[in-house]
């Protein structure tokens, strides 16, 4: 059987046992809206993730399960993928998608853990979404010392700053501070970012 044909193989597979079209994310049209046809949606995403073989088709699958109702059924399975994808251009793609999945059925109790995955810079673009996750699941001097941290992370350095910014909206002066700092540095791109920031402050 060639490459081609089982990915095609695949793909008929996963739609049969789905009972909506892959491409859902062209026009939004057959994907489940209800909980019990999420909670479908989920199980046949967790059952197919490990089997097939296809990049694309695991990573529609895990947009499948960017919703916190997955958590139940595929917190554990999203945690292993993120680590074990191999960090190429293609894996970084799809460990963020991975990551979105991650951040979208995590909860205050899941902190630490997405402080360490945040954490390994190995991880690249794929922790994007973690970090904004962990905005709004820190107090805000830990989101401002995480965003601190991050600066310098060309992977996250605009998700780091929205943790900075957040804390600033939440009343955090030394934010602020921080936000004023990172808006006069060397970084043109981090400056512009940061004025914007400020201004909505005011």
């Amino acid at each position: 059987m060639s490459g081609g044909t089982r990915k095609e193989t695949e793909s008929a597979l996963v739609t049969r046992a789905l009972g909506f079209p892959l491409d859902f994310e062209r026009d939004g049209k057959g994907l489940p809206r209800s909980l019990a046809a999420r909670q479908t949606a989920h199980r046949v995403a967790v059952e197919w993730i490990p089997k097939v073989s296809d990049d694309n088709l695991k990573e529609m699958l895990y947009r499948l399960l960017i919703d916190k109702e997955a958590r139940p059924v595929a917190f554990q399975l999203a945690l292993r993928d993120f680590c074990a994808i191999p960090q190429t251009q293609r894996g970084n793609l799809l460990r963020w998608v991975v990551g979105a999945a991650l951040a979208a059925m995590s909860s205050s109790e899941d902190a630490a853990l997405l402080k360490q995955l945040v954490a390994d810079r190995r991880y690249g673009i794929g922790r994007q979404e973690l970090v904004l996750k962990l905005s709004t699941l820190l107090d805000p001097a830990e989101s401002l010392t995480l965003g601190r941290s991050l600066l310098d992370d060309p992977d996250v350095r605009l998700h780091a700053l929205n943790c900075i910014s957040k804390s600033a909206r939440k009343g955090s002066e030394e934010a602020r501070r921080a936000l004023q700092e990172v808006s006069t540095s060397n970084d043109s791109f981090l400056q512009k970012e940061a004025t914007k920031r400020l201004k909505k402050l005011e």
